[in-house]
């Protein structure tokens, strides 16, 4: 993963400005509800329509910041994304001049190395680097926040981003190491049962071994259909235990509210804004399972696409004769005969 990441490095300013871009978009969503819940809580206590313009405005420009910069976050990352794949796809091409993975792989596993594996090396920038990074400034803002409303409600809301933003991803994470290693060969087996057949159809045909070179192509395919199912499994556990670990959070925070509204120490209208915005800020962690649960599949194509890139060369290139055409040169001059 580190070798994979470390292949965005000529663009990493690029990626941080994805970060720093999805960070306010993110944090624009959690203002917009804040800013909401004052708005709504304080209309109903009637008061002069001027002390609402200011949460007004904030409720607009907010609703418009959250549009432009998710945009301009996606156009960015995306672009150093699909700049660097570009890259890459180029280095594997040039090592494919050398003929040396050329031999060493089949073609239909070559092809998925080409195609899925190499692709992996998106995902992970795009789902996998921009999105926690985002999550962990835009996440501890919000905590600052509430714990600055309430104490022990920006205390709960901590607890519970950590538990859906780091403990639900790495349990996630586990689940879906073997499956994704497993997927990435089962995509590899299945691209080569089909070449194999498509390619070499005249010739089963003809010894009549054309059913069983389709069965393969089936068990292939249901192999893969197996793992998919795994796979959604783990995306499945991910989004439930947010869902659980975010409607616990909320409830908490609702009741740390109505007892310090009780006892005096929480206005009505800041106890509306406090669980709203503990509920909005989930919205910053609920995509990390999911990427945490690709991780073993993005992890598995990259060790696919680092087995071109890493092959040794069988044989060294001859050294450049431009470089040996001035001594050449010189020694004619010398000697007195004609270089050319």
């Amino acid at each position: 993963l580190w070798r994979m990441i470390a292949l965005a490095r000529p663009r990493s300013s690029r990626f941080l400005l994805g970060v720093v871009l999805g960070a306010l978009a993110t944090g624009s969503g959690v203002a917009l509800l804040s800013v909401a819940a004052w708005l709504i809580a304080r209309a109903a206590e009637h008061p002069p329509i001027t002390a609402l313009s200011l949460a007004v405005v904030a409720t607009r420009a907010l609703g418009i910041s959250r549009g432009v910069t998710r945009y301009l976050e996606r156009l960015v990352t995306h672009d150093a994304a699909f700049r660097t794949l570009a890259d890459v796809r180029v280095r594997v091409y040039e090592r494919l001049a050398r003929t040396e993975p050329v031999r060493r792989f089949r073609s239909g596993d070559l092809v998925s190395r080409l195609v899925s594996d190499t692709d992996a090396t998106q995902d992970l920038l795009i789902r996998g680097l921009t999105p926690p990074l985002a999550a962990m400034l835009t996440g501890g803002a919000a905590v600052v926040f509430c714990t600055a409303v309430l104490v022990p409600g920006g205390l709960l809301l901590g607890t519970g981003l950590l538990l859906a933003g780091l403990a639900v991803p790495l349990i996630a994470a586990a689940l879906g190491r073997a499956p994704g290693r497993r997927q990435a060969a089962a995509r590899g087996e299945l691209a080569t049962a089909l070449v194999d057949t498509l390619y070499g159809a005249p010739d089963l045909v003809a010894y009549g071994a054309m059913d069983r070179a389709v069965q393969r192509v089936s068990d292939a395919d249901a192999e893969l259909t197996r793992i998919a199912r795994r796979d959604a499994a783990v995306l499945g556990f991910g989004a439930g235990a947010t869902s659980l670990i975010t409607g616990l959070t909320v409830w908490g925070t609702l009741l740390l509210g109505v007892a310090a509204v009780e006892g005096g120490s929480l206005s009505a209208v800041s106890l509306a804004v406090l669980v709203l915005t503990a509920l909005a800020a989930f919205e910053i962690v609920s995509p990390l399972p999911a990427v945490a649960a690709r991780l073993g599949g993005i992890r598995a194509g990259g060790e696919r696409l680092f087995g071109i890139l890493d092959t040794p060369p069988s044989v060294a290139p001859p050294p450049d004769p431009q470089r040996r055409l001035p001594a050449a040169v010189s020694a004619g001059a010398v000697d007195g005969t004609d270089a050319a």
